[in-house]
């Protein structure tokens, strides 16, 4: 292997694991997972001379991935999924969150979590982030990171996945619901 060759490989391979958790946030499969992040190491390596350095090394890549992990979820749709996920069948109510009346019922009431900007920056955090998120039906999981990490909008999520937009608000409201509720239980009622 040609030297330039080998430090792009070496360079690629610093950032296998960051996409990899990343692919594994978003799809919850850890072999298309690895399947993907391959997919995207290789797609680098053959157009490593069209990267212009505008973006970090690792947001290009970012970008790569994003893009398969879109690919995929769209290829997916041509295999219909029920509208609401076969865990959400049974939360109506708002995950247990409200009483009868549609208030916060007891100890449900979101708390003030002391410093959210400084768990981002913990390794740790993304361990219970990623745990929380798996908790989640793909399906909710995926409407979640659409929305909510990719920055997609409702309706291209809609298009993108074969939703209604009212079905999306509910799912994306309850992975909210969920998501806050375990992370208060997992990370930010032990206030690191």
């Amino acid at each position: 292997m040609p030297a330039r060759a080998a430090n792009i490989k070496d360079a690629l391979d610093e950032h296998r694991e960051p996409l990899y958790r990343y692919a594994l946030i978003h799809l919850r499969n850890r072999e298309l997972a690895e399947d993907l992040v391959q997919d995207t190491l290789l797609s680098a390596l053959e157009s490593a001379d069209r990267f212009r350095g505008d973006s970090s090394p690792r947001t290009w890549l970012i970008s790569i991935l994003k893009h398969k992990i879109i690919d995929h979820m769209r290829k997916a749709v041509r295999n219909p999924v029920t509208n609401v996920a076969a865990d959400d069948v049974h939360d109506q109510d708002g995950g247990g969150f409200f009483d009868a009346k549609g208030s916060w019922g007891g100890d449900e009431r979101p708390r003030t979590w002391s410093n959210p900007d400084q768990a981002l920056e913990h390794a740790q955090f993304w361990d219970v982030f990623q745990a929380c998120c798996e908790t989640l039906s793909l399906q909710t999981a995926q409407v979640f990171l659409l929305r909510e990490v990719m920055g997609f909008s409702i309706e291209d999520i809609c298009n993108d996945l074969g939703l209604s937009a009212s079905n999306c608000s509910v799912i994306l409201h309850r992975a909210r619901l969920r998501l806050r509720g375990c992370l208060e239980r997992k990370w930010f009622a032990g206030a690191r």
